[in-house]
């Protein structure tokens, strides 16, 4: 089953914000690779709990943060992190 994990970027708060009500996954971090593990970590958790074999997680990372110059940059930190089906878009 995929989950979109929808990111954004407070930048007053200097955080990056992740969230799915499906998981549900809620969760900020002053890096984007750092919340991209707590993503991976937490979705994991929560689903093995509802007894969801790991390797069926298929994560997609959805966000109008990102200029689309540095989509390249910021998929290669998902898939090097999540290490399993994944993918990164970029919404206008």
């Amino acid at each position: 089953m995929r989950y979109v994990i929808n990111v954004s970027r407070d930048s007053e708060a200097g955080v990056w914000r992740a969230a799915n009500d499906t998981i549900p996954v809620e969760l900020e971090s002053d890096s984007f690779g750092k919340l991209i593990e707590l993503v991976k970590a937490t979705a994991y958790e929560k689903l093995s709990l509802d007894m969801m074999p790991a390797e069926t997680l298929d994560l997609l990372f959805s966000t109008s943060a990102v200029s689309t110059s540095h989509t390249a940059e910021y998929e290669e930190t998902v898939k090097r992190i999540v290490n399993t089906s994944c993918s990164f878009i970029v919404k206008s």
